[in-house]
């Protein structure tokens, strides 16, 4: 689902969504790049824990190094939503994939 253009209507979309599918369907956002290093890591909280988000994809824009490595650093640390069973963003698993596939510098 996408995320981050209108982030004062996500946690609305985020309710209905979730609302349409059980708590054992994983749900996948992505901001295409919408978010600084800063707001993705508060949102990516807010999806994990509000929402059971399993994976957060491009939080940050692939140009902006030092928020990718901001995001990958803080990402290792790891967190578990409460709504899924395996672990989320910024969980080692989806932060590692999602920032090898978007957050590579050249």
């Amino acid at each position: 689902m996408k995320v981050g253009r209108e982030p004062e209507r996500d946690p609305e979309r985020l309710d209905a969504a979730r609302s349409a599918v059980n708590d054992d369907v994983e749900l996948f956002v992505d901001a295409n790049g919408a978010f600084t290093a800063k707001t993705a890591l508060a949102w990516a909280e807010r999806f994990a824990l509000g929402w059971g988000v399993s994976w957060f994809e491009e939080p940050v824009s692939s140009a902006d190094f030092a928020g990718c490595g901001s995001y990958t650093s803080r990402g290792r640390q790891g967190s578990r939503s409460p709504r899924a069973s395996t672990p989320t963003w910024p969980a080692t698993s989806a932060t590692s994939s999602a920032a090898s596939t978007f957050c590579r510098p050249t």
